[in-house]
This record gives C-alpha cells, sequence and structure tokens, in this order.
C-alpha cells in the first residue's frame, strides 16, 4: 500500500484490475484515486469490504467475467498486457 501511494505522490491509483478479490479487494480500496476504478475479474469466494472505502474516493467495483465475451473480444482481453510492453 506505502509504495503504490509514494508512486503516485500521494495520489493513488486509477484502474485496479483486481484477479483475487476475495483476498485483495478491501486492500485495493485504500490505494484509490478520486473516480476510481476496480474492475473484479477473479474471485475464490465472498468478499467483505468497509463501503467508505469506496464512498471515499467516489469511485467503483465493477465485476466482469471474462467467459461471457466473444471470441474476439477474449482475443483482445489476452492480447492488451502484450501490447504494453
Amino acid at each position: 500500500m506505502q509504495q503504490v501511494l509514494s508512486l503516485t505522490d500521494g495520489r493513488g491509483v486509477d484502474v485496479i484490475l483486481e484477479m483475487l478479490a476475495s483476498a485483495k479487494l478491501g486492500n485495493d480500496l485504500t490505494v484509490l484515486a478520486s473516480g476510481a476504478r476496480v474492475v473484479a475479474i477473479g474471485s475464490h469466494g465472498p468478499v467483505e469490504i468497509n463501503p467508505r472505502g469506496v464512498m471515499r474516493p467516489e469511485a467503483a467495483i465493477l465485476g466482469m467475467l471474462v467467459f461471457s465475451a466473444s471470441e474476439r473480444d477474449q482475443a483482445s482481453i489476452h492480447a492488451a498486457p502484450l501490447r504494453q510492453v
């Protein structure tokens, strides 16, 4: 958490793609910038959070199920991280 805030000069991050929401979502909420979004892509069980973590930065938590995307969209989703390198 401290490293993320340090790297963003205390501002926080705009987007988190969370692959393990059941374990990490609560911590994610502590490093959000104003108007940020967290996209829950994976989870191994229920999640319990303090809603103030979303209210303070006026952030949003979104859910995404990759399996419901079209084949074309899935190919684009899987190729995107490679384009960033």
